[in-house]
């Protein structure tokens, strides 16, 4: 991956992300995430397999459990693999081992929350040995 010379501390951070992701770090990958997305995951993982709800009476409690950075818990292994599955399926894997750059500059959205577009570099035009 192509860092940029001069980049936020966002785009930074998902240069540092997809690189875990593509080393097969998910459960560091994981970590970095923030506690609300890793809930989101969660949930979504417990919403498209309700059959986890027979072993558990509280599903917010299960939710807020599996989340955490490093869950020991029985079902963190079954999360953990159809999680990775799936953000792999919409972000390292369309690129495979192609070199990463940054598409544009990043955008913030909110306070905390920026978009940083990392696109493959042989899609780009390289003139001047430039890729634009």
């Amino acid at each position: 991956m192509s860092e940029p010379a001069e980049a936020s501390e966002a785009v930074y951070a998902a240069f540092q992300w997809v690189s875990l992701l593509s080393a097969g770090d998910f459960s560091t990958a994981w970590a970095t995430m923030t506690p609300p997305v890793r809930l989101a995951l969660t949930q979504l993982w417990i919403t498209a397999n309700p059959e986890v709800l027979d072993t558990v009476d509280d599903r917010d409690l299960l939710a807020a459990e599996l989340a955490q950075p490093g869950p020991n818990h029985a079902l963190r292994e079954d999360l953990s693999r159809v999680t990775e599955r799936e953000i792999r399926r919409v972000t390292t894997h369309p690129v495979e081992d192609r070199e990463l750059g940054l598409a544009t500059t990043h955008r913030p959205l909110s306070p905390g929350l920026e978009i940083a577009r990392l696109v493959p570099l042989d899609q780009l035009d390289q003139s001047n040995g430039q890729a634009v």
